[in-house]
């Protein structure tokens, strides 16, 4: 699963224009509060990544933990930038509790056709 994670990472990071990974504390629940894909996997640690064509846009994306929530927002309001192409991929050993800002809608699309049955 590791390896396939590693993969993964490395092929998104040369799609992209520009990708981030990074290691966080452990979280029980994510606060999303910017217009972005976001997608969760399962892995053994807690991991986040920003992926965009937009450099600006991806600088502008902060991100910290506080009492067990993940929380994921810009770090200047009026910082202008492609948000339509920012994925944000959290990995954690536990499916967390979503959260998100006004405003914003949650899509879940099924792994693979059994489960959308």
């Amino acid at each position: 699963m590791k390896k396939m994670m590693i993969m993964v990472s490395a092929i998104m990071m040369v799609a992209a224009g520009y990708a981030k990974n990074v290691e966080t504390k452990p979280f029980e629940g994510v606060k999303v509060n910017v217009p972005a894909r976001v997608r969760f996997v399962n892995g053994d640690n807690y991991e986040l990544g920003v992926r965009s064509t937009d450099s600006i846009t991806a600088n502008n994306i902060q991100w910290s933990v506080e009492d067990g929530v993940l929380k994921i927002h810009p770090k200047f309001a009026d910082t202008e930038g492609d948000y339509s192409e920012l994925c944000i991929t959290i990995v954690s050993p536990v499916e967390p509790k979503l959260m998100v800002g006004r405003n914003f809608e949650v899509t879940t699309v099924a792994q693979n056709a059994k489960d959308s049955k």
